[in-house]
């Protein structure tokens, strides 16, 4: 969900928070999916009696493994902030107490990631997390020019039904697609699970930073994308909103296949603190060199072997291709 960072950006957490709207678009000004996406994957736990309340978005890199945000599994506040992310809101932590004890985020077993489907209830694949693996260079999205925003999920049980996403370099040049559960709107905020159905919009591309980027205090790793229109009413936004965290934004390659080019972490606060949605939004990059060296070789310390994943070498340089996403070993 979008939450204050440091005072001066909100982040897209967790937020199970994630999970907020009724039936409601998910991304703001988005249709519902028009394609499969079967590599899109929701995180849920059990919460509120909903055993699958949706936590965060991830996208499936290689048959054991999910990339995400590292916030979404962060228990300490990012940024120092004095709020939380609890049941779909903000608030002190003393409120805690009154709905239960505060969830464990970087608890594996508390989670399952469900792909292949629109409809996040009835996934074809369904894994339980077994291990979750921050980015070294994760700094809570404290002030700096690295935040780290990254993170891997490994699965109790590998996944060979569905091809995953690969890798690659945004290009600043060409639409990026976004894909989430996330609100419609901010005013959906708190009342209840986020929508039940995968939604996407179109952004018109990326840039190296604007205004919004800004003042989400974008990292060196992080890339920045923009805002689109809503596709009903040309006067409105559309993208990313509470709910979206960990999600993709995509880039099709010369192939045709979907690359995964960027995960939501965070966008901007309002000039009075006010949470905003579809706005420019940061992203982590996951083809930043120290992402890359930490994903191939976190990847390869887990598997026992040589690991390839679609737009990297096994090397963990960018630069090539593989069209073999799953790990030679188990």
């Amino acid at each position: 969900m979008w939450r204050k960072v440091g005072g001066l950006a909100a982040a897209l957490l967790v937020a199970v928070t994630l999970a907020f709207a009724g039936p409601a678009n998910a991304i703001v000004g988005g249709i519902p999916a028009t394609e499969e996406y079967a590599f899109a994957g929701s995180v849920q736990l059990e919460h509120k009696g909903d055993p699958r309340w949706h936590s965060c978005g991830v996208t499936l890199i290689t048959a054991w493994h999910a990339l995400g945000s590292a916030h979404c599994h962060t228990n300490d506040e990012p940024g120092g902030s004095k709020t939380f992310r609890y049941d779909g809101h903000e608030g002190n932590r003393s409120d805690v107490a009154a709905e239960g004890p505060p969830i464990d985020w970087e608890n594996p077993a508390l989670f399952r990631v469900v792909f292949g489907s629109h409809d996040r209830h009835h996934g074809t694949e369904e894994r339980r997390v077994a291990r979750i693996s921050k980015s070294p260079l994760w700094n809570k999205l404290k002030p700096g020019a690295v935040k780290g925003d990254l993170l891997l999920l490994t699965f109790d049980r590998l996944i060979t039904t569905i091809r995953p996403a690969g890798l690659a370099m945004v290009d600043p040049r060409r639409p990026v697609r976004e894909i989430g559960w996330g609100l419609h709107s901010v005013d959906d905020l708190g009342k209840g699970p986020v929508p039940r159905y995968l939604h996407e919009a179109d952004a018109p591309g990326a840039v190296p930073t604007s205004r919004d980027c800004r003042g989400a205090e974008i990292g060196v790793d992080e890339i920045c994308v923009l805002k689109g229109r809503d596709v009903n009413d040309r006067r409105k936004r559309s993208g990313y909103c509470f709910g979206d965290s960990g999600a993709g934004a995509l880039q099709r390659g010369w192939d045709g296949w979907w690359y995964l080019v960027g995960t939501v972490s965070r966008g901007p606060d309002g000039p009075h603190g006010e949470p905003r949605c579809a706005t420019d939004a940061v992203l982590s990059n996951p083809m930043f060199p120290g992402h890359t060296t930490w994903i191939l070789g976190a990847i390869a310390q887990q598997a026992g072997a040589s690991v390839r994943v679609a737009g990297l070498p096994e090397t963990g340089a960018p630069g090539a291709t593989h069209p073999a996403v799953l790990p030679d070993a188990a």
